[in-house]
């Protein structure tokens, strides 16, 4: 598709202050663009939004606090907005910090568990989580993969098993945990997306190992 004028304009203004140098501009720039999301009319062209989704990403390492809390914000409402690839590209990046090949730093990472604890949270919010099919629950079905694929590893032997699982994982249980406890009504939905998770959590329950075995009964 090929970019507008305006829309080209606009994207490298928006591109422009969130790569400035003042913290102020930066702030700005995601401040306009969660006010653009909120309209429901607003719409970038595939390639506006690929810069777009990049930007904001990157923004995630920045050194400003009060950028960072509205760049959090700001992922929430881009899932709402954006097409099936910038949403994978979203859910990605989020969700690849888990994994144990990740390269992320600490504060990167701290800031990608926090814009998923929000993402949900935000979700939750808005009174639609008993519908299945969501962007939050899309990208929980993301987080659920990472926990079944560690316990599919030749080193656990028995498929199901977590006795090897990794930070990532225990982070997952744990995001997991605090997910269902806001809103305990939608647990039934939840495990019923995500038989998976539902089999391996019963398969735990008796593991030897004291971190899993404290998560184990709370999710169930």
């Amino acid at each position: 598709m090929q970019m507008s004028m305006a829309t080209t304009t606009y994207t490298q203004s928006l591109l422009q202050k969130m790569s400035s140098n003042d913290k102020d501009l930066r702030f700005q720039a995601v401040a306009n663009l969660m006010n653009d999301l909120r309209q429901q009319s607003f719409k970038l062209d595939d390639d506006s939004e690929y810069h777009v989704v990049q930007g904001v990403l990157k923004l995630l390492e920045d050194t400003n606090s009060e950028v960072l809390n509205q760049v959090v914000q700001c992922i929430a409402l881009l899932l709402y907005k954006v097409n099936g690839l910038s949403f994978n590209r979203i859910s990605d990046a989020l969700c690849s910090t888990f994994k144990n090949v990740s390269t992320d730093t600490e504060k990167l990472h701290d800031m990608k568990v926090t814009s998923l604890k929000t993402i949900f949270a935000s979700f939750l919010q808005q009174q639609q989580a008993k519908q299945i099919f969501n962007p939050p629950n899309i990208i929980m079905h993301h987080l659920v993969t990472v926990i079944v694929e560690s316990s599919r590893t030749k080193a656990n032997r028995s498929n199901g098993r977590l006795h090897n699982a990794g930070h990532g994982e225990i982070e997952i249980l744990d995001l997991i945990r605090d997910t269902l406890s806001t809103t305990p009504d939608v647990r039934y939905k939840f495990f019923l997306c995500h038989i998976p998770l539902s089999r391996i959590l019963r398969k735990n329950l008796a593991s030897p190992r004291a971190d899993i075995r404290q998560r184990v009964p709370i999710l169930i």
